[in-house]
């Protein structure tokens, strides 16, 4: 009887834990172990950063057929054809998928693209691909085409390296166009970038990045080209756990410019800056910031002015 009962409070107890595991997930931040953020139980390895690569594994995708069964050539007739098929569709290694003219892709199944496969956008094309794409912290998208409509882009796709070394402020600004309207995900790294120009974010947009000491925007430039390194233009536009630092003195422009009607800066940690935050639009607000030491000559003026939740 007493093994029984032990038995018996041991399943109990088990199953408490993965209900508590559970609940913990959906209450916190999981999007660092699920990036992706898909709900479809595909599963999706968790990306290496020390390489900043993440081969996708296709054994799992039961029935998954590889672009060239919609054509000998990857191109946009490919790519229609193959945007109407039922099956999970696979980008493999060494594949080139040219984008001629302007696409409007809804896909019914998930695309997997797997590391050195790639879509290159001609020059004054664009491709908007509805649908989740399956890929890792790899490069996806070439050329000087634009990419949109995605479901879930992370600025790694256009090339960003995140390794403190590389000059990522194409691969953010493409990102961030292509982040248009959706809650997405940045990896933990340091990327250098000059600035936004003019790149906004756009309205309903929500940048989460991994933790403000984990995902750090470094200012290259002494004053961020358009003003700031992100521009939150967009209603209800939103930037969550990101950290912002310079290696150059900065003698001008912002961190972050909140001009749009409720745009919103959380959890966020600035170091190095000349004005962190400009915070301009209709009931903005900044929550949850902490300041480092600013640049010489900084014209911030109190970390409790900064932080105050009405427009400036």
């Amino acid at each position: 009887m007493l093994c029984k009962r032990t038995l018996f409070f041991g399943a109990l107890a088990f199953l408490a834990s993965t209900a508590l595991a559970d609940e913990s997930c959906v209450n916190s931040a999981c999007a660092v172990d699920n990036p992706y953020n898909f709900t479809s139980g595909l599963s999706t390895p968790t990306p290496h950063l020390s390489d900043n690569t993440n081969p996708v594994a296709t054994g799992a995708m039961a029935g998954a057929v590889p672009i060239a069964t919609f054509g000998a050539t990857c191109d946009d007739a490919a790519l229609i054809t193959a945007s109407t098929s039922e099956r999970t569709i696979v980008i493999p290694s060494g594949t080139t998928c040219t984008v001629s003219n302007d696409l409007t892709l809804t896909t019914k199944t998930p695309w997997i693209v797997e590391q050195d496969a790639l879509f290159l956008i001609d020059s004054g094309k664009a491709m908007c691909l509805h649908n989740a794409i399956i890929a890792g912290f790899y490069q996806i998208f070439y050329g000087n085409g634009a990419v949109s409509c995605l479901d879930n882009p992370n600025p790694t796709w256009w090339g960003a390296k995140g390794d403190g070394v590389a000059d990522d402020t194409a691969a953010i600004n493409a990102f961030v166009v292509a982040s248009a309207g959706k809650d997405v995900f940045v990896p933990p790294g340091t990327y250098n970038t000059t600035g936004s120009g003019s790149v906004i974010v756009n309205n309903g947009t929500t940048i989460r990045c991994s933790g403000t000491h984990a995902t750090i925007f470094r200012s290259t430039t002494a004053s961020p080209n358009g003003g700031q390194l992100f521009n939150l233009l967009g209603w209800d536009s939103r930037m969550l756990s990101c950290g912002f630092s310079a290696s150059v003195t900065q003698t001008g422009g912002h961190y972050v410019a909140l001009r749009g009607r409720n745009a919103i800066l959380n959890d966020w940690y600035a170091e190095n800056d000349f004005n962190a935050v400009l915070m301009t639009g209709v009931l903005a607000q900044t929550l949850n910031g902490v300041l480092g030491n600013g640049s010489a000559g900084a014209i911030r003026a109190t970390q409790a002015s900064l932080l105050r939740t009405s427009p400036v």
